[in-house]
This record gives C-alpha cells, structure tokens and sequence, in this order.
C-alpha cells in the first residue's frame, strides 16, 4: 500500500501512478488483446486510512491470476464467437 495522498480521485492517482498494459496471449500465435488499466482499474481505496490506496493484484500461487471487478471497472468485455476472439473497450459503465 502506499500513503500519504492528497487525492485518491483517478486523475490524482495518474498524478502519481502509471498506466499498467495487460497483453493475452491470441489463438494459434496470433496476437491477443491488450488491456490498458489507468490506476483507478489495478489500485484501491484502502478503508482505514483516508490517504492511502493499495496494489488490487495479489499472489494466488499456481492457479494463474483472477482479474476481477477493480480491474473491469468501466471495461466492457467484446466477445467474438465467430472468429473466436475477445477484446476491451473502455466504456462509462454508469451511462449505460
């Protein structure tokens, strides 16, 4: 966790913390998606310190990673089943 903000709101976060990119693995080779997740998607509020936010990411040994409901945060997920693909696009989740 890392404390001492001013401003926990996603710009003061990009203030201070960088864009982090997902890249999956595609089908047979091809190239897979890529998730770009500003801080706001791989970062959250630590409850008790009002100044602090905390690493959403966490080891969960040899089972391969989870990404959940942080990192999804405003992402709608396109899946192509005729071609057998998926993809990202950022969308504003509370107008829709």
């Amino acid at each position: 966790c890392w404390g001492g903000l001013n401003d926990r709101s996603p710009a003061g976060l990009a203030q201070h913390f960088p864009t982090m990119s997902l890249t999956f693995d595609g089908i047979n080779g091809a190239p897979g998606p890529n998730l770009e997740l500003p801080p706001e998607n791989y970062l959250f509020l630590h409850t008790k310190r009002n100044d602090a936010v905390c690493f959403g990411f966490f080891d969960n040994g040899h089972s391969g990673s989870l990404l959940g409901g942080i990192t999804f945060r405003n992402v709608l997920v396109v899946y192509d089943r005729v071609d057998n693909k998926f993809g990202f696009v950022k969308a504003d989740c509370k107008s829709l």
